[in-house]
């Protein structure tokens, strides 16, 4: 065999060494991780008892906006659930600010998870008013 058929043989068998069968496996495998983690992330949160109705364009929202008469001004938003929910979280539902956000995480902390969102009449601040603002923009998941 002469020098210029071994080198075309080399070049051409490269495919076939262990390290470039061990590099197409890694990059194989990292390509279905993708996949799979953006399949998973892409059909999280889709339960639709989940979702609210937001008014774009309107400073304070209350449950009659839950229910509009159109759908041209609207968007559609996940629910906070209140037995996970950070401070920041707790803060975007409409009556709750930063003071309440951090009792209601206070109180959880305290007491354990709430089992009905009624309960957070428990907390301090928090009243049959402000349950009744908050009951479409949240929700109490059970277990965990």
């Amino acid at each position: 065999m002469n020098q210029s058929s071994e080198h075309h043989e080399l070049i051409t068998d490269w495919t076939r060494t262990p390290a470039a069968i061990f590099a197409s496996s890694v990059l194989i495998i990292i390509a279905v991780l993708g996949i799979t983690l953006a399949w998973n992330r892409s059909n999280q949160n889709t339960n639709p008892s989940d979702l609210v109705i937001h008014q774009l364009g309107k400073s304070s929202l209350s449950t009659d906006d839950i229910y509009p008469e159109t759908t041209s001004d609207f968007q559609v938003i996940h629910r906070v659930d209140i037995n996970t929910a950070t401070p920041a979280e707790l803060d975007l539902i409409p009556g709750i600010g930063p003071s309440l956000a951090q009792s209601i995480i206070e109180y959880r902390r305290d007491h354990g998870r709430f089992d009905a969102i009624e309960e957070l009449d428990e907390v301090s601040g928090i009243g049959p008013k402000t349950i009744e603002k908050i009951q479409g923009y949240a929700i109490v998941t059970q277990g965990g």
